[in-house]
């Protein structure tokens, strides 16, 4: 799999979120890094470009790429722009992977609890997906669903809350 160009590189933002649009795009760059996506020394998208991309101020993408930097994930070379770094620290990476995972499974719960699904529900969701070995259930439409969520119910004992999401959101 070719790796993706600073232009082709996808980061969004979730407006809605809790979560800091810095820490947002930190976060979603970290997980690109972590899992290999982006190989180390690969440029990453300039700041004033992601910025516009995203609609939001440079000031922002430039603090989470300090965040990233602060990590030890990118190093910044004046008037070069930012690159992944070329040794990662395993030990650090390990822990990160682990705090994204927290970080998700929260934002996962919350919604969970907002469309009134219960704890059982959820981990036998959870198994079977794992189970299935299904990934990427597309989160950016999170949003919509729960909105939509809001006028409508999901139909008690539905074994895949994606699919669900998937009626409401159609």
């Amino acid at each position: 799999m070719p790796m993706p160009q600073p232009n082709e590189l996808i980061v969004q933002i979730d407006t809605g979120s809790h979560v800091p649009a810095y820490l947002q795009i930190a976060n979603h760059l970290n997980c690109i890094i972590l899992s290999g996506q982006l190989s180390p020394g690969s440029l990453l998208p300039q700041i004033r470009n992601l910025a516009a991309q995203l609609r939001i101020n440079p000031n922002t993408v430039a603090r989470a790429y300090s965040e990233l930097a602060a990590l030890g994930r990118i190093r910044k070379r004046q008037g070069s722009g930012c690159f992944v770094a070329e040794q990662l620290d395993e030990a650090r990476n390990a822990e990160s992977k682990y705090i994204i995972l927290e970080g998700r499974i929260d934002e996962l719960v919350a919604i969970a609890v907002r469309l009134g699904v219960s704890s059982d529900q959820l981990i036998g969701m959870l198994q079977t997906r794992l189970s299935d070995g299904h990934v990427n259930p597309q989160p950016q439409r999170v949003r919509k669903v729960e909105r939509k969520a809001k006028d409508h119910k999901i139909p008690a004992g539905r074994p895949n809350l994606w699919q669900a999401a998937d009626e409401l959101v159609d």
